[in-house]
């Protein structure tokens, strides 16, 4: 659902330019609100997949040092009831 977003961001952006050059805002321009639709989506593609490397090498980094500094994170009991 992101890129759709991104897509949908893309093909406003279309409009807006449209709307400041004074043309016809919804007419005017397909293709270039084509192109910026694709460009907007090849780039957030992108920046997505950029954005979860960076996550998954936090999270890798963030577990090895937990996994090497024990004595930093006890383990808390576990609560029962009943």
């Amino acid at each position: 659902p992101r890129l759709a977003y991104i897509g949908f961001l893309g093909y406003c952006s279309g409009l807006l330019d449209n709307a400041i050059r004074r043309r016809p805002v919804m007419l005017a321009g397909l293709h270039r609100q084509l192109l910026y639709v694709t460009s907007f989506v090849f780039i957030g593609y992108y920046l997505l997949k950029r954005q979860d490397y960076v996550y998954a090498v936090r999270d890798h980094d963030m577990f090895a040092y937990i996994k090497l500094h024990p004595e930093d994170f006890p383990e808390k009991d576990k609560k029962t009831y009943g």
